[in-house]
């Protein structure tokens, strides 16, 4: 087997390991989902569930990581590349929270199953992609 389909199987194996723990997720808390479970259902060994995550709890972090990546990058899709988009006007403010009722179960399990609320992970990339955006429009502005 040379390395691209070895690293696509690769590939196709890790999201899967993550699919299923996100299902598993709709209908058991993350303390009561074991490797066992997900290599069951995955229909993989204990040993290539190791050569992907450390622990069930390192592939919870890791998938929820991807899904909040995945869901803010749609969003961003959704916007309309010709229009500035500023989170501030009503359009953009409502397309947000649109997407946000749309896809709240993921946000409800990631809740349910987290023991901390760290903030600043999930606003990194909005940061990125409004607020620093409407401060270097502000800075240009102020230059003119």
């Amino acid at each position: 087997m040379n390395e691209e389909t070895h690293n696509k199987k690769w590939q196709i194996t890790h999201r899967k390991i993550q699919e299923i723990v996100f299902h598993l997720l709709k209908e058991h808390p993350i303390k009561e989902i074991s490797v066992s479970q997900v290599c069951k259902k995955a229909n993989i060994n204990r040993s290539t569930f190791y050569d992907h995550f450390e622990d069930i709890y390192e592939l919870f972090d890791v998938t929820q990581l991807n899904k909040r990546k995945e869901l803010f990058e749609s969003f961003i899709k959704q916007s309309n590349p010709r229009d500035k988009f500023n989170f501030y006007d009503l359009q953009s403010l409502t397309q947000f929270l649109t997407f946000i009722k749309e896809n709240g179960w993921i946000y409800s399990i990631v809740l349910k199953s987290r023991q901390d609320f760290p903030i600043t992970e999930g606003f990194e990339e909005l940061y990125k992609v409004l607020i620093n955006p409407l401060k270097k429009e502000k800075t240009r502005i102020n230059r003119q």
